[in-house]
């Protein structure tokens, strides 16, 4: 148990390796526009560390950054401003009472609901293929609405490590953004590998389906 094989020790192991992630992910960030190009480097580091590559990581983590930085800047800014401009609509409407006001409000969350689950999973796609921003939106909506149940698990466990957080805050600099990250990287491996199983099991059972051509 206590063996460097043993369950103990890569628990211990995972730990130091999340606390690394953290700092150097707090450090990348302080020159504020860097953030998202910090949490896509976060995001790419986890998803290695989930695949249990734990190898080189600082240098993982620095790859990551200088790859994707453009791109998940400009595509950092984008995501804020919708989501700014849809803090904006819900602080309007609660000022402005019309026969309209509950269709809008409907409207306006399930575009919330589009925005979380999109942003969600955004700089793992990201890191994980090159596409157009219109195709990562839309591999990032499919990813996060493919086992809907698994993404409010992520939700609601990502959600729990940050409350605790603020009760706790120093856990914000040693492990929270980390943790947060590895979790989600651990549901989406676990989606992507069922999407994927579930379109090959289709694709059997097309061709099992398919008749033979007559020639």
């Amino acid at each position: 148990m206590f063996s460097v094989n043993g369950k103990i020790y890569g628990i211990c192991n995972k730990i130091y390796y999340l606390a690394f992630l953290n700092i150097i992910f707090l450090l990348h960030c302080l020159p504020i526009v860097t953030i998202p190009s910090a949490a896509a480097a976060l995001f790419g580091a986890s998803k290695r560390l989930v695949q249990g590559d734990e190898e080189f990581l600082f240098k993982t983590y620095r790859e990551m950054f200088k790859k994707h930085f453009t791109r998940s800047l400009l595509t950092g800014l984008f995501m804020a401003a919708f989501g700014a401009g849809l803090l904006i609509n819900f602080r309007l409407l609660s000022h402005i009472n019309t026969v309209l006001n509950p269709v809008c409000f409907t409207g306006l969350c399930f575009i919330a609901i589009f925005f979380v689950i999109t942003m969600l999973y955004l700089f793992l796609v990201m890191v994980s293929r090159s596409s157009s921003l219109k195709q990562l939106i839309i591999d990032s909506f499919t990813i996060g609405a493919y086992k809907l149940h698994m993404t409010l698990l992520n939700v609601i466990v990502v959600g729990a490590v940050l409350l605790l957080s603020l009760r706790f805050s120093f856990l914000l600099v040693v492990l929270s953004f980390s943790t947060s990250a590895y979790i989600t990287a651990w549901f989406f491996n676990k989606k992507v590998k069922l999407f994927l199983h579930t379109i090959d099991e289709q694709k059997a059972e097309d061709t099992r389906k398919k008749p033979y051509m007559i020639l």
